[in-house]
């Protein structure tokens, strides 16, 4: 599953980054972002969010690669939302 609408930092052995190292990725609107110990705070606060409440997810397709999109809320906040807040993921550009 894929949280819709935003990009959260890769996590360490990202094929992603390992593409835009080989320049692969060059054209791309969304390049990887490759800070892994973002990454791994971004996972974290995620986990701990979920947490602490209530998890609604509300699934709506799929992306190229056929993963479920989906938005995630905790006790009614989003949580792609919560992430940009913090720092922790950007929006994602279409």
């Amino acid at each position: 599953m894929r949280l819709a609408g935003i990009d959260a930092p890769e996590l360490d052995g990202s094929a992603r980054c390992e593409k835009a190292q080989r320049k692969q990725l060059a054209a791309s609107k969304n390049p990887p972002w490759c800070d892994f110990q973002l990454g791994n705070e971004s996972r974290d606060a995620l986990k701990n969010l979920i947490g602490q409440g209530y998890v609604t997810i509300e699934r709506f397709g799929k992306d190229a690669y056929g993963r479920t999109l989906a938005h995630i809320y905790v006790n009614e906040r989003d949580a792609g939302k919560y992430l940009i807040t913090w720092g922790l993921a950007r929006q994602w550009v279409k």
